[in-house]
């Protein structure tokens, strides 16, 4: 087994898991503004 080839891919998998955690953040950060939005627009 390739150490380097592993610490690559493992790397990747970090990488990728920081931006699952980015979009899933940002998409809840949307969603929580669009139900703020929609109850300060509920209460006008």
């Amino acid at each position: 087994m390739d150490l380097n080839c592993a610490g690559i891919k493992l790397f990747s998998l970090e990488r990728h898991k920081k931006r699952f955690k980015y979009q899933v953040n940002l998409r809840m950060y949307c969603i929580t503004n669009h139900i703020n939005g929609g109850m300060l627009h509920a209460n006008n």
